[in-house]
């Protein structure tokens, strides 16, 4: 088929979207997955929300619940906002390539293609799951034959399993923890030992990001958070934003109290730095009876082929939002190397931006291997003439 002139890529995240043509990297956009209401009134949509300069007490609106889209006409607003943003994307001169959910819904799955083709009317499209995307980059060159997707996003973490670039269904485990749970969690903890900042999403999930980290040794850091002064290595001081001045919230160092303001508004992060990502690894620490994140690797990988299971370990691939925490890789090889048989060679690939691995495997694969992308693409004339049956097709063939 012929192919139109340009490919959007877009790595639709339930947290936030990654867009960008792949044919220009550099023109790479990251916007929140929500809309809000400011308090004048004014709807605030994707990159608004991130360019507000006051978001206090404001709570998100989104079109993910549980990982799967619920609201289309939210997610449709926020499509528009992104493609009058994308270099002025015309969908009628373009391909899109974007993500979907793991066990995404059938009646979901339509929803994607009638949009796509019939609402924003592009000329082609293909969609895929982040891991597919994501193996594009377990090689150096393209993808390796094998390679184990850690996916930790916002709703979930996913442990997927993927074979000459498709991943196997039946061995990929879901963990039930992801960054909302973690904001959500530190929030209430937050609220029950200092300051009552239920409503206050947006600054409690950029403490979370700027002071939490993943513990390698729990019970020596539990020990330390303990002692007072300057022998407490963990705690830390932050100052939360002044709304008046303008002044946006900071880690503040150990200065002389003589140097402290009275007017600040500071809260103290002792353990809660490393026991709300600790989930991760430990879900039943707040009751979620599943398996942490190296025993459902392990379980995924003794779910494959046994031929199989010494590739995977030796291609670990950490994707998503959450493996930016400190301390992630190492302490999940730390673990992981005492469930792998010794035999087996253990390599863990981390990522500078493991937020945006999916899409740039995706902008791999379009410009490195176009002739194989576009033999999975459906065109809109195909789509107007058989319905969604060309998708099903071809978009299950990568499944």
């Amino acid at each position: 088929m012929g192919a139109p002139l340009r490919t959007l890529v877009v790595d639709n995240g339930a947290y936030a979207i990654k867009s960008g043509f792949a044919d220009n990297p550099a023109e790479f956009h990251t916007v929140r997955n929500c809309s809000v209401r400011g308090k004048g009134g004014r709807i605030l949509v994707a990159d608004q929300v991130q360019d507000s300069s006051d978001l206090s007490g404001l709570i998100p609106r989104v079109p993910f619940e549980k990982g799967y889209i619920t609201d289309w006409e939210l997610e449709k607003d926020i499509w528009k906002r992104l493609l009058s943003h994308s270099e002025k994307c015309k969908p009628g001169e373009s391909t899109l390539l974007i993500t979907e959910p793991y066990f995404n819904l059938p009646n979901i799955r339509h929803a994607y293609d009638e949009i796509v083709f019939e609402e924003f009317g592009f000329a082609a499209y293909h969609r895929s799951t982040a891991a597919a995307l994501s193996a594009n980059l377990s090689g150096p060159a393209g993808p390796s034959e094998a390679a184990l997707i850690v996916d930790s996003g916002y709703s979930f973490t996913h442990v997927v399993p993927v074979y000459l670039g498709r991943p196997i269904w039946d061995a990929i485990k879901r963990i039930e923890v992801g960054g909302k749970l973690l904001t959500n969690h530190l929030k209430e903890i937050i609220a029950f030992r200092q300051w009552n900042m239920m409503e206050e999403t947006f600054l409690v999930n950029e403490i979370k990001e700027q002071c939490c980290y993943v513990s390698e040794r729990f019970d020596a850091d539990l020990e330390a958070c303990r002692l007072d002064g300057l022998a407490n290595t963990i705690k830390l001081e932050y100052v939360l934003p002044d709304l008046i001045s303008g002044r946006k919230g900071y880690i503040r160092s150990n200065a002389p109290a003589t140097s402290k303001s009275a007017d600040e508004q500071v809260l103290i992060m002792n353990n809660e730095r490393f026991t709300v990502p600790e989930i991760l690894f430990n879900p039943s620490d707040i009751g979620i009876e599943q398996a942490g994140l190296a025993e459902a690797i392990y379980q995924a990988v003794s779910q494959t082929d046994s031929d199989l299971q010494p590739l995977l370990y030796a291609n670990v691939l950490l994707t998503g939002g959450n493996a930016r925490l400190p301390g992630f890789a190492k302490r999940l090889q730390r673990e992981l190397r005492s469930l792998v048989p010794s035999e087996f060679e253990l390599r863990i690939h981390a990522s500078e931006r493991p937020e945006t691995v999916a899409w740039e495997g995706g902008v791999r694969w379009v410009t490195e291997r176009p002739e194989d992308f576009r033999s999975h693409c459906v065109t809109r004339e195909e789509y107007m003439e058989n319905g969604a049956l060309p998708c099903a097709r071809k978009f299950d063939s990568m499944r």
